[in-house]
């Protein structure tokens, strides 16, 4: 009983530092990161809108109406405008002040006091919510005056132009009619239509993912030819004159010697974090018995300034000691410090998930231990440089087999038995034929991606009217082991089904898949900017275009860095 009372305050200790780190945790998964958009896609790949961009939205039909109690108060006139002051991303969502809100052809008095800020989050699917904070307005109707104020959520939706629609709520905050305006506890309700002008297109996604690689200098991000690649080996010890610890409700847990070995599988970069294997990690001069079950996987993420985030996923391991048999697990993050000889510390909390002992071993134990990376040397953690890529006649990456220059001719059609199919709102288009042309006008490399123009983008054997008024240009980035993205940007299409007529165009980015006969797709997204049926066209969030071509030269075509 005595070393029950003894080690009950760590087992406290633990069970609050692990609960905090849960809650971290949680609110960290939670928070939003939005992006103001150029497409629907989700996380945004084709560029974002920042700071000091102006938002502008107008009346788009109807009334905004506002329903107390006292009737209802309608204006035909109604515009907002408000600049961006924080672009979002990063765990962060777009806010902004608002410079414009007023209402004008009321069938009542109405002044916005004050006009407040915004905040734009919750994406899905290219739509979000607009917050407005701190606005406040008085409203002078039948000799009654009320005060209503904010925060009002009003979701917008993304689009060509995206749109502001009801409804949110207002709360009655004052006025000398009291509660002949509403009561507080209920929020009076807000209708309001408006289409925004300014920025078009505008959607609300998500960031895209921080792009981390391990680089052989800290500039961020890596200059070209400084990465470790696919297949480089991490290996790491316990760092000279410390002691990788486990504090367990049964005892200090301590080893002299510890060893960390894994093997990259992902470089990361393009929207990706490194990832890998873990072959090795060992413990040993320990004073308990310590067996690792599962040595699992691990990701490096989140660069910053050269260093990063070194996180063990699926780690378990079994530790006797004094008669007592527990299992801990989970997925312990070390901070990696980016040098000549980088270094990684850790101060995680692991879950008891078996064992023997059972409550003995406390719910959660912390592991306390510092690391010197040994290889490769140098290490840092920075984001993936500029795209740089290049045609290449082989798939070796960066290219060494020779690549394809300016004027070369790109050409694909539609693979046998497949179609090239536009599934909107209204109904899916459906092309048997199809075919792209294209001359390249920059062959890429030195930190630019390959980039042309298309002479041809056609379709044919459709079920309705599928008519390319602008074939546009292409870029071709790099991924990895060949393959790449074909971006198809400024091409305008219309098609009409069952006569509704709408107008379409990019920038859609397809996958490009390097090979003796490469292919390219199988599906994109484009953007509704017009037609005279645009509000049917698109159901509120952009299309999937879905093809799949075969490259038909030139061959073989492997997308490679320089």
């Amino acid at each position: 009983m005595g070393a029950m009372t003894i080690n009950r305050p760590l087992r406290l200790l633990a069970l609050a530092l692990a609960l905090c780190a849960l809650g971290l945790f949680a609110a960290a998964e939670r928070s939003s990161a939005t992006v103001l958009c150029k497409s629907g896609t989700d996380p945004c790949p084709s560029g974002t809108y920042g700071k000091g961009t102006t938002i502008e939205a107008s009346m788009k039909s109807a009334n905004s109406v506002l329903h107390p109690p006292i009737g209802e108060i309608k204006c035909s006139q109604s515009s907002f405008k408000g600049e961006v002051t924080n672009p979002g991303g990063e765990g962060t969502d777009v806010t902004g002040t608002v410079s414009t809100l007023s209402f004008g052809s009321c069938n009542a008095t109405v002044h916005v006091l004050k006009k407040g800020n915004f905040t734009i989050k919750s994406p899905s699917g290219g739509n979000g919510t607009l917050v407005l904070e701190g606005i406040e307005t008085t409203v002078a109707y039948l000799g009654l005056h009320c005060v209503f104020s904010g925060p009002v959520s009003i979701p917008l939706t993304g689009g060509a132009p995206a749109s502001i629609r009801p409804s949110g709520t207002m709360t009655r905050t004052g006025g000398s009619s009291g509660t002949f305006c509403g009561l507080t506890e209920n929020p009076v309700r807000w209708t309001v239509n408006y289409a925004v002008t300014s920025p078009e297109p505008l959607f609300v996604v998500e960031k895209a993912v921080t792009s981390a690689v391990l680089c052989k200098t800290a500039t961020s991000p890596c200059s070209a030819g400084s990465a470790y690649g696919k297949g480089t080996t991490i290996e790491a010890s316990l760092k000279a004159g410390t002691k990788s610890v486990l504090h367990a409700a049964i005892g200090e847990l301590a080893c002299e010697n510890s060893t960390i070995k894994g093997e990259v599988t992902n470089p990361g970069g393009e929207g990706a974090d490194v990832t890998g294997t873990v072959s090795a990690l060992t413990f040993g001069e320990c004073n308990a018995a310590i067996t690792v079950l599962n040595k699992g996987t691990f990701k490096i993420r989140s660069p910053s300034e050269g260093n990063g985030t070194l996180v063990l996923e699926g780690f378990e391991a079994t530790i006797e000691y004094k008669g007592f048999h527990c299992i801990f697990s989970g997925s312990p993050s070390f901070a990696l410090k980016g040098g000549e000889m980088a270094s990684a510390s850790t101060t995680s909390t692991l879950s008891r998930t078996g064992g023997k002992s059972e409550s003995f071993c406390g719910n959660f134990a912390q592991w306390t231990a510092e690391y010197t990376v040994t290889a490769p040397e140098p290490l840092f953690v920075v984001e993936k440089a500029a795209t740089s890529s290049v045609l290449c006649k082989t798939a070796t990456d960066p290219c060494t087999g020779g690549t394809y220059g300016k004027g070369t001719t790109i050409e694909a059609s539609l693979k046998a038995g497949t179609e090239s199919i536009f599934d909107a709102a209204f109904g899916p288009v459906k092309c048997s034929e199809a075919a792209i042309k294209a001359e390249v006008t920059n062959p890429g490399g030195e930190g630019v991606d390959v980039t042309g123009t298309v002479s041809t983008l056609s379709f044919g054997g459709c079920n309705e009217t599928v008519t390319v008024l602008k074939p546009g240009s292409f870029t071709i980035k790099s991924l990895s082991e060949g393959n790449g993205t074909l971006i198809l940007e400024g091409f305008e299409i219309t098609t009409v089904y069952l006569g509704v007529h709408c107008k379409w165009s990019g920038p859609s980015s397809i996958p490009l898949k390097g090979g003796s006969m490469a292919s390219i797709g199988p599906s994109s997204t484009m953007n509704l900017i017009g037609g005279s049926s645009a509000p049917f066209c698109s159901g509120g969030s952009a299309p999937q275009w879905t093809a799949e071509y075969t490259v038909t030269a030139p061959e073989p075509l492997y997308v490679a860095e320089t």
